[in-house]
């Protein structure tokens, strides 16, 4: 999968290169742009439970500890954030219709690679202690020192994706400033670098509380502090992701007259979709998934007039 992946992209993009070199020639798809792009993944998700954890990192030495006298996080579900490391990049062809025997401008086929990293988080576990161990009285004034013990451990499963980008986009006129457009899409890929990272955290903390006498106002103070800090990461099987979505697509040109500005434009799009990914030893997960990102396009040819994709709406 690793291997076949760049494959496919390197061939649409050598496609492109090459094809955009023969103006006067006739192919299927005729290449029009390349997009770079980078975003953000906001999905919802319900953490793991001990018990799936234990399946997915089996040789962790923390998750094999006792956490029957510690509160659990629950496993209700939330949102979770995920940020694309890299981004992505797209080509852009224009299908030619046999049908109207000429091309279709108002679509374009997108295809091109997306790297990505996510972090599916388990319940956490949680316990606290405080021991008052002293008391000191002098004149109108009462010290109270206590002892507090806090320890909390938090889970997570990491997986870095490289994809293939598949879509489809009918859009507006692009040779106007401003167009939008809607399609639909597909992601496939293999994870790397998967693994599960286990954290453990204490803090030892003595206080020092003062009374003062006839109803003045308590104060608290810090006198010691220790922290302790332990994380472990187990190595695991990596993932195979998926991805079925809907883009909207908004963007804006740089320039509609200058030569060199004008084969620049800014986008923005929207991807409402659904997420597939195989997790190690509980199988394939699904979850429903928001994602936005900011790009700049490059178009091979000059776009400057209003006849750049004649028929489109």
């Amino acid at each position: 999968m690793k291997k076949i992946i760049p494959i496919i992209a390197a061939t649409f993009l050598a496609s492109a290169l090459h094809a955009q070199h023969r103006p006067d020639s006739l192919h299927f798809f005729k290449p029009q742009a390349i997009t770079l792009s980078g975003g953000m993944n906001v999905y919802n998700e319900i953490p793991f439970t001990l018990g799936e954890m234990r399946k997915i990192a089996p040789s962790s030495v923390i998750l094999s500890g006792d956490f029957s006298s510690f509160t659990s996080s629950g496993t209700l579900s939330g949102y979770s954030m995920s940020t694309n490391a890299l981004g992505g990049l797209l080509a852009e062809f224009v299908p030619y219709s046999k049908k109207k025997n000429s091309y279709a401008w108002n679509s374009v086929v997108r295809a091109g690679l997306n790297y990505a990293s996510f972090q599916f988080d388990g319940e956490s576990f949680s316990r606290s202690s405080s021991v008052r161990y002293d008391t000191v009285t002098s004149g109108n004034m009462t010290f109270y020192m206590d002892s507090t013990f806090f320890e909390n451990y938090s889970f997570s499963w990491n997986t870095s994706v490289i994809s293939a980008d598949l879509s489809q986009l009918f859009h507006s006129n692009e040779a106007k400033l401003f167009s939008i457009g809607i399609g639909y899409g597909i992601q496939f890929g293999a994870g790397i670098n998967s693994g599960f990272t286990a954290s453990y955290f204490a803090m030892h903390e003595v206080t020092m509380t003062q009374y003062p006498g006839g109803g003045g106002t308590a104060g608290m103070y810090s006198v010691s502090s220790d922290l302790h800090n332990e994380n472990e990461l187990v190595k695991t099987k990596n993932a195979f992701f998926g991805r079925i979505y809907v883009p909207l697509q908004f963007q804006l040109r740089l320039s509609r007259k200058n030569t060199f500005w004008n084969k620049l434009a800014l986008t923005s799009e929207i991807r409402t979709s659904l997420d597939f990914v195989t997790v190690p030893n509980l199988g394939l997960q699904t979850h429903p998934c928001y994602f936005q990102n900011f790009g700049i396009k490059y178009y091979f040819q000059n776009n400057s007039t209003e006849t750049f994709m004649p028929g489109a709406w």
